[in-house]
């Protein structure tokens, strides 16, 4: 894991780890690491589910260009 970027969830505005992790590895070349990623628990995924919910109102009220310059 050492030198590999490390990807992070984003919730609520706010990037998190977790202390679970997964590698993703190249398919063609398994010696090729891409990157760790945290792996999200039951209560990670809720608080997630969580905050979309408390955000859904102002995104839904959005104009979407806006979406899509963000996205």
């Amino acid at each position: 894991m050492a030198g590999a970027a490390l990807f992070r969830n984003y919730v609520g505005g706010e990037w998190v780890e977790s202390n679970r992790t997964l590698e993703n590895r190249n398919p063609a070349d398994t010696s090729d690491l891409v990157g760790v990623f945290c792996k999200a628990s039951a209560q990670d995924l809720a608080q997630a589910a969580e905050a979309a919910e408390t955000a859904f109102p102002a995104w839904a009220s959005t104009p979407p260009p806006t979406h899509g310059a963000l996205l």
